[in-house]
């Protein structure tokens, strides 16, 4: 099972908050991220949207395209656990909804076979959105 590999956590360490601010009081907290190649898809998995979101403007951002042994992605995760909001943080950070895993798999199939309405809802909008980009740009070349 997923380990616990994106972590946020705080520390009590007068140093450190003596370097942010020199008059810190001694119990100020620093906040670290501990980031694994993984992250992405254990917070898509887990439906953490500010996680996803956190991750995403990290530096140097985790890769939304990057793919597990099993050839799925950060969206294949958000998608088969209903995190629609995740869906649509990984939409904006330009990540595939059509992407494939090993089995052929997109995030559409995989949001169907959990019944992951509000998921499916969310790859469905974006369909339809590049759907209608194209027809546009269609259009427009005629």
């Amino acid at each position: 099972m997923l380990a616990v590999i994106a972590t946020l956590f705080t520390v009590t360490t007068p140093t450190f908050a003596r370097a942010a601010k020199p008059r810190a009081r001694a119990s100020s907290r620093v906040q670290m991220l501990i980031v694994s190649p993984n992250s992405l898809a254990f917070a898509a998995a887990s439906g953490s949207r500010h996680v996803v979101e956190l991750l995403l403007r990290s530096s140097p951002p985790p890769d939304a395209a990057a793919s597990d042994e099993h050839g799925r992605t950060a969206m294949h995760y958000a998608a088969e656990n209903d995190a629609a909001e995740c869906v649509e943080a990984l939409l904006r950070a330009g990540a595939d909804p059509f992407a494939r895993d090993a089995r052929g798999r997109t995030p559409m199939d995989a949001a169907a076979a959990e019944g992951a309405a509000a998921a499916k809802a969310a790859l469905e909008r974006e369909a339809e959105r590049r759907t209608a980009e194209s027809e546009k740009a269609r259009l427009e070349l005629l």
